[in-house]
């Protein structure tokens, strides 16, 4: 995803999914942590890659099962046209 171009974001509803993900795993984290669920940011179409990586490593690092995130992650690959 990180390869990609921002063309390719463009493609069906790939930067909608990508963001519902990245809300999920935000509130995934605040749920293991008993905190308010934050605001994810809109940094742009060329951040969503990156975001994905913070928002995954943070989910882990707050508790959430793996198999919870691979679950989230299984589905934004087939929403995004991956597998």
């Amino acid at each position: 995803m990180r390869a990609w171009p921002v063309s390719s974001w463009r493609h069906g509803d790939r930067v909608a999914a990508t963001r519902r993900a990245l809300d999920a795993l935000a509130e995934m984290a605040a749920t293991a942590r008993g905190t308010t669920i934050p605001a994810v940011p809109d940094l742009g179409i060329h951040a969503l890659a990156d975001q994905l990586v913070v928002l995954v490593g943070d989910a882990g690092a707050a508790g959430v099962p793996a198999d919870q995130v691979n679950a989230l992650l299984a589905a934004l690959r087939t929403d995004l046209g991956l597998g």
